[in-house]
């Protein structure tokens, strides 16, 4: 049986891809270098198509350097 799932970053919550096979999104994301966290199967009753969820280093990078870019000038204010 194919199964058909939507991949949602972990981090943000975005829908990266919709309506895709779970082999296809397993492809995607060796090629794209994203980490899979875990695949949701539970229906919440909004929606019958699983959830892939992935963490993507770029969007880990950003974070940390959003966090970084706070911290420092929480330090400059002295807060």
């Amino acid at each position: 049986m194919t199964q058909i799932v939507d991949v949602v970053d972990n981090d943000f919550g975005l829908f990266l891809l919709e309506g895709v096979f779970l082999a296809q999104a397993h492809i995607v994301a060796a090629q794209k270098g994203w980490k899979i966290v875990s695949l949701d199967d539970e229906n919440d009753g909004f929606d019958d198509v699983p959830i892939l969820w992935v963490t993507r280093p770029e969007a880990v990078a950003a974070h940390k350097r959003q966090r970084d870019s706070l911290d420092r000038a929480r330090d400059f204010w002295q807060y």
